[in-house]
């Protein structure tokens, strides 16, 4: 399937709809890397300042739908925990809950 005679994208550059997206651009903690397709559909792709790859779509990157790959509600949970249990939130307690044991007051 074709992109539609309205959209251009280049190796550098999406212009579709008034968008006009190119490479190195941000919104929020995602930066685009590259333009690619997924089930026919334009996607980019964009790497998030912890370092992970994320897929989305270019209207969604345009509105800062998506602005991280998740780490940025992952911190904000963590920082909540912390605030509700009075167990501050280290790299340490970060990589314990993500590995499935839930750290207590007495691990801290």
């Amino acid at each position: 399937m074709e992109l539609p005679f309205y959209a251009e994208v280049t190796a550098d550059r999406y212009k579709c709809r008034g968008l006009d997206i190119a490479v190195g651009d941000r919104s929020g903690r995602l930066v685009v890397e590259f333009f690619t397709r997924k089930h026919q559909r334009p996607m980019i792709s964009c790497r998030c300042d912890c370092g992970c790859p994320v897929l989305v779509r270019p209207h969604n990157f345009a509105r800062s739908v998506n602005r991280s790959c998740g780490c940025w509600l992952r911190q904000s949970l963590a920082r909540l925990s912390a605030a509700q249990t009075g167990v501050p939130h280290t790299p340490e307690r970060i990589a314990a809950m993500r590995s499935g044991r839930w750290p207590n007051k007495e691990d801290a």
